[in-house]
C-alpha cells in the first residue's frame, strides 16, 4: 500500500466510514483492516504526524499501545515551547515583530483551527461594537473621529464581503459535555491531554504576545492566514481589537482545557497552574501579571466549583484570591464578591449565585450588569458559555466544522437555545468525570471521527 493511500485510509477511518460491500471482507471496517497492518508500520505513520495530528489520530492507529497519551502531551507541549521560542524574536532582534506575530498566527490556525476561526468571528463582532461605541455622544472628539474612521473601514469591509457565508446563518454552538470521549479528543486534542505544563505554557505565550503587541504601534494581523475566504484589504490600520486575535485564540484554547481538567479531576494539574498554595514570601506571584489571565482562570474554575457545590475548592480559591487582594492592594475580596455574583445571575446561574452567597455569608441583592463585559473579566471571554449544569458551549462555523446533531444548538438568545442542551447525552454526565485512564469507553455510536470536526 502506498503511503498516500494509507493516509486516505486513515482519513476515512477518522470520518467513521466503512468500506463498500465490494471492498469489505466479512463486514470488516477500515479500522479493523488498519489494525491488521504491522505495528511497526503503524508506529512509523503515527510518528510522522504533527502534534495536533498525533493527539487526534494516534489513539486510533495505536489503540491500547502504552505511551500514546504521554507522547501526545509531549508533542503538544513541545509545539508550545517552540512558539515561545518564535516569540523571542521581537523588535530589536533580526526579525520584525509584525512578521513574528503573523508567523505565530498562522501556526495557531494550523494547531487550533476551530478556536482560531471562532476568535476571528469574535474580534470582528467586537470591532463592530467598538466602532459603534466610539461614535456615540459623550465620548471625546478624538474618539469620535477614530470611530468615524472605523465606520468607513467597516463599511468597506462589509461591502467587500456581501453574501459571504461567514456572516450568514452558518454559526452554531457545540456543547462540549455532550461529546463522547473519542469525539472530544479528536476535536479538542489539546484540551483532552493538557497537563499543568500545557496550561502554564499557554499562559506564558499569552503574556509574551501581550508584551510584544503592546510594543508594536502599527501591528495589523494578517487575517488571511485564517483561511476564512474573507476580504480584509480594507482593514489596513490598527483599530480596536483586531490585533488581539492572538489573545482571544489562547483564551478559547485554555478555557476548554481547564474545563476538561476540572471534569476529569486532575487536581494536581489544576493546583499547580492556579498556584493554589500561593507564592512564598517575597516570591514571584503569577497572579500579579498584567494579563489577568490566571485570575480569570481562577474565577472560571470557581464558577464550575460553585455549580457542582465543590465546597473545598470554593474555599481554596476564595483564600487564594483573598491573598492576592490583600498583598497587591488591587481592590478587595469583598469588592470582588458582589459583582461576581451579579455576573453569575446575568448568565442564568442565579441559583448557584445564591449558593455561593450562602457559602460566603454575605448580604447580597442582585443588580443588573453587562453579561459580556463581566464574562470577559471573570472568565476571560464572552465567547464561551457555562450552562447551569456546568456544561461548556462554544460557537463554531458549521461550513467548516461538524459535530453530532445531539451536541449542537443554533446561535440565538441564551434562554431559547440552551434549554435543550442542558441534559447530558446517555454516555456523558454533566459533573466531573473519572480521572484520565479510568474513563468509561465510548459506546458504539461514538466512534472516532463520526461527524468529527473536519476542516474543508
Amino acid at each position: 500500500m502506498k503511503v498516500n493511500n494509507f493516509g486516505i485510509a486513515l482519513f476515512a477511518l477518522l470520518a467513521g466510514r466503512q468500506y463498500s460491500s465490494a471492498n469489505t471482507a466479512n463486514g470488516q471496517t477500515l479500522g479493523d483492516r488498519i489494525q491488521m497492518l504491522p505495528l511497526e508500520l503503524r508506529n512509523i505513520v503515527a510518528n510522522e504526524l504533527g502534534p495536533r495530528g498525533y493527539a487526534q489520530m494516534a489513539p486510533a492507529i495505536l489503540p491500547g499501545e502504552p505511551g500514546v497519551y504521554i507522547r501526545s502531551v509531549g508533542k503538544i507541549n513541545d509545539f508550545l515551547v517552540r512558539l515561545i521560542g518564535t516569540l523571542g524574536h521581537t523588535p530589536g532582534s533580526h526579525l520584525d515583530g509584525n512578521v513574528v506575530l503573523n508567523q505565530v498566527l498562522s501556526q495557531w490556525h494550523e494547531f487550533v483551527p476551530l478556536e482560531s476561526t471562532t476568535a476571528l468571528l469574535g474580534i470582528i463582532i467586537d470591532y463592530i461594537q467598538n466602532s459603534r461605541d466610539q461614535s456615540v455622544p459623550g465620548v471625546t472628539k478624538r474618539s469620535r473621529r477614530r470611530g468615524q474612521r472605523d465606520f468607513e473601514q467597516l463599511d468597506s469591509f462589509l461591502n467587500a464581503n456581501v453574501g459571504h457565508p461567514f456572516f450568514g446563518e452558518h454559526w452554531k454552538r457545540v456543547n462540549l459535555a455532550l461529546l463522547g470521549p473519542y469525539q472530544f479528543h479528536f476535536n479538542f486534542p489539546l484540551a483532552n491531554v493538557a497537563d499543568s505544563q500545557t496550561l502554564t505554557l499557554l499562559h506564558r505565550i499569552y503574556e509574551r504576545i501581550a508584551e510584544v503587541s503592546v510594543g508594536l504601534s502599527n501591528y495589523v494581523p494578517n487575517l488571511d492566514v485564517l483561511a476564512s475566504g474573507l476580504n480584509f484589504t480594507s482593514l489596513h490600520q490598527r483599530y480596536n481589537n483586531l490585533h488581539r486575535i492572538h489573545l482571544t485564540i489562547i483564551k478559547l484554547t485554555l478555557l476548554p482545557a481547564l474545563w476538561h481538567v476540572y471534569r476529569t479531576q486532575r487536581w494536581e494539574a489544576l493546583n499547580s497552574f492556579l498556584d493554589m498554595h500561593g507564592p512564598s514570601a517575597g516570591g514571584y506571584d503569577p497572579y500579579a501579571q498584567h494579563t489577568q489571565l490566571l485570575r480569570s482562570s481562577a474565577t472560571f474554575i470557581l464558577t464550575l466549583a460553585t455549580i457542582h457545590k465543590d465546597i473545598h475548592l470554593i474555599t481554596a480559591l476564595t483564600r487564594r484570591l483573598e491573598w492576592y487582594f490583600n498583598v497587591y492592594k488591587s481592590g478587595s475580596l469583598d469588592q470582588f464578591k458582589r459583582p461576581f455574583l451579579d455576573c453569575l445571575n446575568a448568565h442564568g446561574l442565579g441559583v448557584h449565585a445564591k449558593y455561593l452567597r450562602a457559602q460566603w455569608s454575605i448580604e447580597y441583592q442582585p443588580s443588573g450588569t453587562d453579561g459580556s463585559q463581566c464574562a470577559n473579566e471573570y472568565w476571560g471571554t464572552h465567547w464561551l458559555n457555562i450552562l447551569p449544569n456546568g456544561n461548556l458551549v462554544m460557537p463554531f462555523y458549521a461550513n467548516t466544522f461538524q459535530f453530532p446533531d445531539y451536541s449542537v444548538s443554533k446561535i440565538g438568545p441564551r434562554h431559547e437555545t440552551d434549554s435543550e442542551s442542558d441534559n447530558p447525552s446517555p454516555n456523558q454526565s454533566s459533573g466531573p468525570e473519572t480521572p484520565e485512564g479510568q474513563s468509561n469507553p465510548a459506546d458504539e455510536s461514538d466512534q472516532l471521527g463520526s461527524n468529527s470536526s473536519t476542516s474543508i
